[in-house]
């Protein structure tokens, strides 16, 4: 990720864009501040530059804190960016989606409505560019975490993630056009770097397996895994128009949501950040990538029926809600569709976690990793995970494909 802004993230980009937001054309920069706003490690899709900015409004001078997502200035990840369009995608997402589900979440729950993401206050195609509220300055982190989320933050993510899927399946039943965007799925052409990503991930998974003394149980899942692995990935994904389906988040894992705490450190919110992939398909694919990439390994072997049941009883509650009881599913459909998913689900288990559970001191150089030039450096706390999800895979069924 760049160390220096883009030249255009200037005075009169940000003055555009607050005065857009404010709907009001006398509105002055007075000053602005830009930072990188993400550690390496934290995010790969974009980057994302925090704008302090001063401004004069009605002759009253204010501070706000602004976050810029922008693509990568240079490199393998631009390319794969750019030919997938997720920026167009994910602007359409705050746009299209984002504004009408927030009405029908406070039709829903006027009592205790809580937003889903940040608000976006400004988008812009060339150069690409999303500015959104500072969710930071709103008291929202990172969770802090060793091996995964607890049960508590799990709990509050299947919640909100219900909430999301069942209000996207109600927009669509009232406006299918609203949704042409996300009928197709930007990763199903791949590339040769993703394909580097997987494939590299995986070769490094099954070399850390054949060390165990157990190994042999699961290598022949590993190598059938290893073959063609981005392949697996899409195929996954891809929607079914027969089966039940949602607007999925599509990058569902603990960097890419933001948690709210109480002074006790209890947590109380959360919102969810990056839309970049966002697609119709089945609800399961958010599910399983969510669980088991970021639920730690404790909670996935304890608490699966539990998050699920959380899932399905916030769905069909938000439903009820809504007035209209008839778009849910059953829970036969719903168990269906995650067992259908169950190869995406150790999919996520093994490829993400070497993000999610990332050594700081040795963050992946990506753009080595996609050109196969370089190996994922598996972490410590990622060998410790892997090593209680695969007896829990095996267990499970999950590697009989």
């Amino acid at each position: 990720m760049g160390e220096t802004p883009p030249s255009w993230i200037n005075s009169e980009f940000l003055e555009k864009a607050v005065k857009f937001d404010r709907k009001n054309p006398d509105i002055e920069i007075i000053s602005f501040d830009i930072k990188r706003a993400a550690a390496a490690g934290d995010h790969y899709g974009s980057e994302m530059y925090r704008a302090t900015v001063k401004t004069k409004e009605n002759g009253k001078n204010d501070e706000i804190s602004l976050i810029v997502k922008c693509n990568h200035q240079e490199g393998e990840m631009s390319k794969i960016i750019e030919e997938s369009d997720i920026f167009r995608r994910e602007a359409k997402t705050f746009t299209d989606i984002h504004v009408p589900v927030s009405k029908l979440l406070e039709k829903a729950f006027p009592d205790g409505y809580q937003p889903l993401a940040a608000k976006c206050i400004y988008t812009q195609e060339l150069p690409t560019a999303i500015v959104l509220d500072d969710l930071k300055k709103q008291g929202f982190k990172l969770a802090s975490v060793t091996h995964g989320l607890d049960l508590k933050h799990c709990l509050l993510v299947m919640r909100k993630i219900a909430q999301y899927h069942a209000c996207s399946v109600v927009l669509r039943h009232q406006d299918p056009s609203r949704f042409k965007t996300f009928e197709e799925n930007s990763m199903k052409n791949g590339s040769a770097g993703m394909s580097g990503f997987f494939t590299n991930i995986m070769k490094s998974v099954r070399n850390e397996v054949e060390s165990w003394d157990d190994g042999e149980n699961y290598l022949d899942a590993l190598k059938t895994l290893e073959i063609k692995t981005l392949d697996r990935w899409i195929n996954a994904v891809l929607r079914e128009d027969d089966g039940y389906n949602v607007l999925i988040h599509g990058d569902l894992w603990m960097n890419n949501m933001m948690f709210r705490y109480s002074d006790k450190q209890d947590v109380q919110e959360v919102r969810f950040v990056d839309f970049q992939l966002s697609y119709i398909t089945s609800p399961a694919i958010d599910l399983q990538y969510f669980m088991n990439s970021s639920a730690s390994p404790e909670v996935l072997a304890n608490d699966y029926q539990v998050l699920i049941d959380e899932y399905y009883n916030t769905l069909c509650d938000t439903f009820k809600r809504l007035g209209h009881e008839e778009l849910q599913p059953s829970r036969d459909v719903l168990n269906a569709e995650l067992e259908k998913k169950k190869v995406f689900g150790v999919l996520g288990g093994l490829t993400v976690r070497t993000v999610a559970l990332v050594d700081r001191n040795h963050v992946p150089d990506m753009e080595k990793v996609m050109k196969n030039t370089d190996f994922i450096h598996l972490s410590e706390k990622y060998k410790e995970a892997v090593r209680k999800l695969m007896p829990l895979y095996y267990k499970w069924g999950w590697l009989n494909f």
